[in-house]
């Protein structure tokens, strides 16, 4: 009794098998989209600079992927986050090597900390 229900059983999986064509029809895999910026490294960071001077090393930064790569084509917004500074070109394309340099940046009338934050967006990862 126990073999005639195995037999029917492996005649339903090849049945079900062969019902579904098991070819292939043109269908191809496509890879998922590139990851988004996971990260963005900042350089030009800790610098002293007298109130109402220009910053002599303009902030810049480097967006990567999940996976460590460089993104290029990023757009990369920057913003006066703390003083009262401005900036001159508030936004950035990230290079092939996923680097983006804010302009010019001159700091506030107040003594005290400043700061810029970079927010990322968009963006393709190189292959």
């Amino acid at each position: 009794m126990k073999r005639t229900k195995l037999r029917l059983a492996a005649a339903c999986i090849l049945f079900t098998a062969l019902g579904c064509g098991g070819g292939d029809r043109g269908n191809t895999f496509t890879a998922p989209p590139a990851p988004v910026a996971t990260s963005i490294e900042v350089q030009g960071n800790g610098q002293t600079v007298r109130v109402g001077q220009v910053v002599g090393t303009a902030p810049l930064v480097t967006v990567k992927d999940q996976a460590g790569a460089a993104m290029s084509g990023v757009s990369v917004a920057f913003v006066v986050s703390s003083g009262s500074g401005t900036l001159n070109g508030g936004s950035a394309i990230t290079n092939a090597s996923g680097i983006a340099t804010l302009p010019t940046w001159t700091l506030g009338t107040t003594p005290g900390a400043n700061s810029v934050t970079a927010t990322a967006t968009g963006g393709s990862n190189p292959s």
